[in-house]
């Protein structure tokens, strides 16, 4: 975005560190918990904020909503964007998630267990029950309860893996791009399965069962909500 519109300051924030070594003069990186309010920045600073996969990872989405809300001016836009913990076949029906029971030996569980059952599903409904906030709601509907944004709109995108989906603008780069981070998101969230109570000696079965799955045609579903900040015209009408 900073190389697209040079004129214009961009800032990017996110819990870890990050490293941008060829990015342009007029982009700065902050870390920092964004739950806790945004470091270092006046109220009424921004006239776009983009925020991606984060709203659903917070202690409390709504809370994070506000601080998005102070840092924008009177009448600028968020672009806020969340991923599910849902996956679908290429007709876009929900596939049944694998759950992962303890109790069950890792060899009759690749054997035996759950007939019909997505591994893909079923990481991804593993890892939403780790990291979703209790507090979580639907992005459209923070917004609509928050008392500072006009002019809500959502929708729901489909992305394909692996394949180019049907009838979408750049399906085949998107296919591409899905199916490398989501070979690289069951490898970057693995710890996290082990600490929530999967065996060790599951993984490598689980693995091989999801990387199978790209083989197929598979979507995930993504929601998009924007909105604009009150501006002072907006409250004095109302």
């Amino acid at each position: 975005m900073a190389t697209l519109f040079p004129e214009s300051e961009v800032v990017g924030f996110d819990l870890n560190e990050q490293t941008y070594p060829d990015a342009p003069e007029n982009f700065r990186f902050k870390q920092c918990d964004l739950s806790k309010g945004l470091p270092e920045i006046q109220s009424a600073t921004f006239d776009v904020i983009h925020c991606r996969c984060v709203a659903q990872h917070v202690s409390n989405p709504l809370d994070l909503i506000s601080v998005i809300a102070d840092a924008l001016k009177p009448g600028g836009l968020l672009l806020l964007a969340d991923g599910d913990w849902v996956a679908f076949d290429e007709d876009r029906r929900p596939l049944v998630p694998f759950i992962y029971n303890p109790a069950i030996n890792e060899q009759e569980r690749h054997n035996s267990g759950q007939p019909g059952s997505s591994f893909y599903a079923g990481w991804l409904h593993l890892m939403g029950n780790i990291t979703r906030s209790p507090f979580y709601q639907p992005i459209d509907q923070m917004l609509l309860q928050h008392s500072g944004f006009v002019d809500v709109f959502a929708q729901n995108y489909f992305s394909p893996i692996n394949w180019s989906g049907r009838d979408l603008e750049n399906g085949t780069e998107m296919g591409v791009i899905m199916n490398q981070n989501m070979k690289a998101f069951f490898r970057n969230s693995a710890e996290a399965a082990i600490r929530s109570g999967v065996a060790s000696s599951m993984l490598p079965i689980w693995e091989e069962e999801y990387l199978k799955e790209f083989d197929s045609r598979r979507y995930n579903i993504w929601h998009y909500a924007t909105a604009r900040k009150m501006s002072i015209s907006t409250v004095l009408e109302r």
